[in-house]
């Protein structure tokens, strides 16, 4: 049987991965994570229910992480990165991004190396 975990686990387990993570940035990252324990798909209402957080945070990271491909429109998450070795750092970029800090490239335009 999986354990369903509260807004209060998944904050605490924020807390473990920074200690030092506050305000705004702590509740983006609890509401990534968050998306995995909703039912159905991460919608602002699912989040906003489950967190308690305001309507304008939840707002802006679902935008954010459908327009830059962390949620997909069919309902799956894309998380399956922040699980692998060196996870983590996946999980902070797409935070990032949530943020409004940075954007993903689609993989189909993204180059490596100089082009000539």
């Amino acid at each position: 049987m999986t354990k369903t975990l509260t807004v209060e686990d998944v904050e605490r387990e924020i807390r473990k991965m920074d200690p030092n993570l506050n305000g705004r940035d702590f509740k983006i990252a609890v509401l990534l994570m968050s998306a995995l324990q909703v039912e159905g798909k991460p919608t602002i209402k699912a989040l906003r229910d489950y967190t308690a957080y305001p309507d304008r945070i939840v707002r802006e990271t679902v935008m954010r992480a459908l327009d830059n491909g962390i949620f997909l429109r069919d309902g799956r998450i894309a998380a399956k990165s922040w699980f692998e070795k060196d996870g983590g750092i996946s999980f902070w970029l797409d935070v990032c991004c949530c943020a409004g800090l940075m954007q993903k490239v689609p993989s189909e335009s993204a180059t490596v190396g100089a082009t000539r």
